[in-house]
């Protein structure tokens, strides 16, 4: 055989898991900067630093703690993961969690939590980033009726042959129609029927997220905004709140716009609206003491410390990459076979 075949076969074995989702469709990442991926699985950003995800994705203990990675490939280490079993020990298997990370993670839009049941017969899209590292694709699911299922907190979706779930996929988002998200990827049956997805309902757990965060699903940061700018907030409290935003610099609120600033108490899961001005400088929006919305800050770097440590291995196998050692062994064959 040739060498040309042998390194187009190299070629061909690396591109067998080229698309994060097989089959699925190529996704802008800047165009959904709150989803992000860690070495094993994928995830949603909420409130700037938590990681929405399975809960089968944490690791064990703090010793490895996983490594994600945000859409414009910057790296952060998890400081705290926070499961579902941890908060609610009575059994019941609800595959999510919640991992704390130690700043902001710089997003310009949100993804909507949405606690309402999803029914047989609704359409999900699934975005996710295994298999791939830095490739963000989708697929659409229909959820069907399934008898073995606990319908209270698991779905089960068929897909359209429009792509297949990959390891890495597990904690992805599950958007409905209004991109709002309803469930979380838990992986594939893939002994009984590999074309069927299996989520958890966020039904399911919406007390859990509420308690952990108790605070603003927020971007943390916006630029170029000149003139006037609406931004959409949601309430991730665990009790009802009232609007107490204040802004700095070069930026304005326009309270008789924003509708977070009714004389209304704003309810758990409820999103709602600032209306700002700006002239084009840096200031912020501050939610509260501790959360603020950054606009037109220009003095971020592409540098960031945790970008060039290397990746720690964890326990969990989400897969769907081959490895740096195939890769060599791989090298060497085509070489010897050169001589």
């Amino acid at each position: 055989m040739s060498n040309k075949k042998y390194f187009l076969s190299i070629t061909l074995l690396f591109s067998i898991n080229a698309f994060a989702i097989t089959n699925g469709q190529p996704v802008t990442r800047n165009t959904h900067q709150s989803i992000i991926h860690s070495q094993d699985c994928s995830g949603t950003i909420l409130g700037g630093k938590w990681v929405l995800t399975a809960e089968h994705c944490s690791t064990k203990n703090n010793t490895y703690p996983p490594i994600i990675t945000s859409y414009d490939n910057k790296r952060t280490t998890v400081s705290q993961q926070i499961n579902y079993s941890d908060w609610n020990n009575n059994g019941t298997p609800i595959d999510a969690a919640l991992w704390l990370l130690p700043h902001n993670i710089a997003t310009n839009n949100i993804t909507i939590i949405m606690p309402s049941p999803v029914k047989a017969g609704e359409n999900v899209t699934i975005f996710g980033y295994g298999g791939t590292g830095d490739q963000l694709n989708k697929t659409i699911h229909s959820i069907i009726n399934r008898s073995d299922f606990p319908a209270n907190y698991a779905i089960s979706l068929e897909n359209y042959g429009q792509g297949q779930t990959v390891g890495g996929d597990s904690g992805a988002p599950y958007l409905d129609s209004n991109n709002h998200l309803v469930a979380i990827h838990k992986g594939r049956q893939y002994d009984l029927q590999p074309n069927l997805a299996i989520g958890t309902k966020v039904s399911a757990f919406k007390d859990f997220i509420l308690d952990t965060i108790n605070g603003w699903n927020y971007p943390t940061d916006i630029n170029n905004v000149t003139g006037s700018k609406t931004i959409t907030v949601q309430s991730l409290h665990n009790d009802n709140v009232q609007d107490q935003a204040t802004a700095t610099g070069d930026v304005n609120i326009d309270f008789n716009k924003s509708t977070c600033s009714s004389n209304s108490l704003i309810s758990p899961y409820e999103t709602c609206t600032y209306v700002i001005t700006s002239s084009g400088h840096r200031g912020t929006l501050d939610l509260s003491p501790t959360e603020s919305i950054v606009i037109n800050d220009t003095s971020h770097s592409d540098t960031n410390d945790d970008k060039n440590k290397p990746i720690i291995t964890s326990d969990k196998k989400g897969g769907g990459c081959i490895g740096i050692f195939i890769f060599t062994l791989l090298t060497l064959i085509a070489f010897k076979r050169q001589k």
